[in-house]
Order: structure tokens, then C-alpha cells, then sequence
């Protein structure tokens, strides 16, 4: 960001950001490349978690998600947690 921007400036850009990985990541899945729509998600999530508060309803839709894709990819474990996180 150049220098003339502002933190909420920052953090709407943050937003959109992480919107355009989960829309890159839904075309994944669509192509059934799980993997690397898991990847998208999960820069999608590391966005979210650095401007939204823990407790923010957006990160619960966020890990449920995760949890859908590593269901796919029969990690479930992984899946498991990302559920158990959604609901903290």
C-alpha cells in the first residue's frame, strides 16, 4: 500500500482480498482440484484473522469452509478440527 493510505483503507482492501481467494478457491473446487483450492481458502483465512475480531461470524463461515474442503480431500482430521474451530 502506498503511503498516503489509511488502516481502515488497508483493511477494506484486506476484505476484498480475501473475497477474490475464496472466489478463486470456489472455481477450484469446481474444477475438483481440491488442494489448491484448500490453499486459496487458507490465504483467504490468514486475511480475516489479522483484521477480524476472533469472534467475528465471518471466521466461523471461514472454517467451515475449510472443513468442507478437507472433507473432499478425505484429510479428516483436518476436517474435524476446522469444524471444532468453527464452533469455538
Amino acid at each position: 500500500c502506498r503511503m498516503y493510505c489509511t488502516r481502515g483503507y488497508q483493511i477494506d482492501i484486506d476484505k476484498a482480498r480475501a473475497t477474490i481467494y475464496y472466489g478463486i478457491a470456489a472455481v477450484f473446487m469446481s474444477l475438483f482440484q481440491e488442494e489448491t483450492a484448500n490453499n486459496y481458502h487458507g490465504k483467504a483465512l490468514n486475511i480475516e484473522l489479522t483484521i477480524l475480531p476472533k469472534d467475528h461470524p465471518t471466521l466461523i463461515e471461514s472454517y467451515h469452509e475449510l472443513g468442507d474442503v478437507s472433507m473432499g480431500l478425505k484429510k479428516y482430521n483436518e476436517a474435524l478440527k476446522n469444524y471444532e474451530t468453527a464452533l469455538r
